[in-house]
């Protein structure tokens, strides 16, 4: 009789079968144990082989059972991978593999040419953009390899899918070059930044109109990133020496994270002396606001004067949307809430090239605004440290991604004037 155990696992029961190297690998789970119960006994009861049960082992099911495990080890608040990068797998799953991908093709069998090309043209025909179609059929790659971590397959299967490659193939190649390469993002400019900071500039002392000032002129002044705004806390503001140290972020609803994006995130930045003055300001307005009680999160709630937790996300890019409209770089529409017509539910983008990176945009012009000085100031301000401000790890990153842009000088004029005259032909007599 073959050799089972059962596990329990999270939220749910893990049914082992013991291979003939002595090795227990998963065959069936679910968060009903009499169900891995009864399928324990079919095991027992058949003597099934288990290298024949492995081998009849589906892609699509091994596809569900991958992401499953991915968002188990993401939802433990000591892992290093982030919840919201591995629950895209879970909507490729639904909305992809699930209905489109044939369930008959086995794990043990799955190939490029016959199953990867044929997924990714039907992903074209249900209207995916190329870039996003890659995307997803190359993760099929990354669930094989799950596949041979668990023991259910040969490395050698995961070897085709990488050397394949949709941008190679001639049959899933776009006739377009631009939409195999991922699209740049826009950066606002020096100009819109200064418009948009007139424009947000308190005109009182009212704590509402201070917040909104403060969080978006914290993109722009110190580059951090969405997390990053909202999990830092006043233990980590060296008013006095004018630097923030990036310790924590905090994504989605969660609480305050001691941990960062990436290796290079955690870093301490020189606050620019724009920003160290408003947020001095801003923090005596917060112990005004709440008293002996000033939370300890930089940029908290205002709506919550019990336990205080941080902004939301979605609060501050409507901030930034309705901000970006005022100032004529966006055209928005507000939905106002189903139950109270008098309030907004979400501000939804119409028109703007900001429209998918709403405060990214930010980041970008830090990036570039401090390679810009790097130019001029290029002992004081190494690549070394420049990497360290912007919080990558490579200089690279910095100078070929986020610093790859044009418009950060508010030189036009000058600049026209310096092309006539590198060719001096036809200008004036």
């Amino acid at each position: 009789m073959v050799q089972t155990r059962i596990k329990h696992r999270g939220n749910k029961y893990v049914l082992q079968v013991q291979k003939p190297n002595g090795k227990f690998k998963q065959l069936f789970h679910s968060v009903k144990i009499s169900e891995v119960k009864r399928e324990r006994a079919k095991y027992q009861s058949e003597s099934i082989n288990v290298e024949a049960a492995i081998a009849g082992k589906t892609f699509v099911d091994t596809y569900k059972e991958f992401y499953e495990k991915k968002i188990e080890i993401a939802s433990n608040k000591y892992s290093k991978i982030r919840l919201d990068s591995v629950t895209c797998y879970k909507a490729w799953y639904n909305n992809y593999f699930k209905p489109y991908f044939d369930h008959r093709v086995l794990l043990t069998e799955i190939t490029p040419p016959k199953h990867a090309r044929p997924f990714f043209l039907k992903l074209r025909e249900l209207g995916v953009s190329w870039m996003q179609a890659k995307i997803i059929v190359m993760s099929i790659q990354t669930c094989l390899k799950f596949a041979v971590e668990e023991q259910y397959i040969d490395p050698v299967k995961v070897g085709a899918f990488a050397i394949w490659s949709p941008k190679k193939d001639p049959a899933t190649m776009s006739p377009n070059p631009e939409e195999m390469e991922f699209r740049k993002t826009p950066m606002i400019s020096l100009g819109e930044v200064i418009r948009l900071i007139k424009y947000l500039e308190p005109k009182n002392d009212d704590i509402k109109d201070w917040q909104r000032f403060v969080v978006i002129a914290t993109f722009i002044f110190a580059g951090m990133r969405m997390s990053e705004v909202r999990g830092l806390k006043w233990d980590c503001v060296d008013l006095n020496n004018r630097a923030i140290k990036i310790r924590r972020t905090v994504v989605g609803n969660g609480g305050s994270q001691d941990q960062v994006k990436a290796l290079g995130s955690k870093r301490t930045i020189i606050t620019h002396k724009y920003l160290h003055s408003n947020l001095t300001k801003w923090k005596r307005l917060l112990s005004k606001h709440y008293g002996e009680g000033r939370p300890s999160f930089v940029f908290p709630s205002l709506r919550n004067t019990g336990s205080i937790i941080p902004l939301c996300d979605r609060t501050i890019t409507d901030w930034v949307k309705l901000a970006f409209a005022a100032i004529g770089v966006a055209k928005v529409k507000i939905h106002p809430h189903k139950d109270r017509p008098d309030k907004k539910a979400f501000v939804e983008v119409l028109e703007s090239r900001y429209k998918n990176v709403i405060t990214k945009t930010f980041r970008h012009f830090y990036c570039t605004a401090i390679l810009n000085a790097q130019q001029k100031h290029p002992e004081t301000l190494t690549n070394n440290y420049v990497k360290g401000q912007a919080g990558h790890r490579d200089y690279k990153t910095t100078s070929m991604i986020y610093g790859d842009h044009l418009n950060f000088d508010n030189n036009r004029e000058k600049q026209q004037l310096a092309i006539d005259d590198a060719i001096p032909i036809g200008i004036g007599k």
